[in-house]
């Protein structure tokens, strides 16, 4: 008897689960003219080793045995020599968080005059309603009088 309860109890739960589907985040919208997020160390490197390894080996059009040797070779680069790469990065990261807090700036300026245009997009929808509402009365208008004026021959 105890372990009907439990089974019942635990296909109601499954049920439920079915059911009511997880709510997903919305993603935040993203500028399709924003500014693309600084490459990393590594991939300031393999740019210049893609440069290279083509020149010593033209034949080779494979992406996989390019970016297998580079990993191979970035594994065994000394933090010294790897340096050179971080930094830049770093340069590179500096750069995109400043234009990022100025572009942030000026989205917080622009969200001051979005809700002043969505209230005047709004109230516009409104007029448009309420026309379309005053046509279909005046349309039903002349139907019942049409009609009146057939029954009443």
């Amino acid at each position: 008897m105890a372990g009907e309860m439990k089974k019942k109890a635990a296909t109601e739960k499954k049920k439920a689960k079915q059911t009511d589907p997880k709510a997903k985040k919305k993603k935040k919208a993203k500028n399709p003219n924003g500014k693309k997020r600084p490459p990393t160390a590594f991939f300031l490197f393999m740019d210049d080793f893609r440069k290279s390894f083509k020149e010593v080996n033209p034949d080779c059009k494979s992406v996989a045995t390019v970016a297998k040797e580079g990993g191979e070779k970035w594994k065994s680069l000394s933090d010294d020599e790897k340096k050179v790469y971080t930094d830049r990065a770093a340069e590179l990261k500096t750069e995109y968080q400043k234009a990022s807090e100025a572009e942030n700036e000026q989205d917080d300026n622009d969200s001051t005059e979005r809700p002043r245009m969505n209230q005047l997009k709004m109230m516009s929808r409104m007029k448009q309603m309420i026309h379309l509402r005053e046509i279909k009365e005046e349309k039903d208008d002349m139907i019942d009088e049409e009609v009146r004026g057939r029954n009443g021959r």
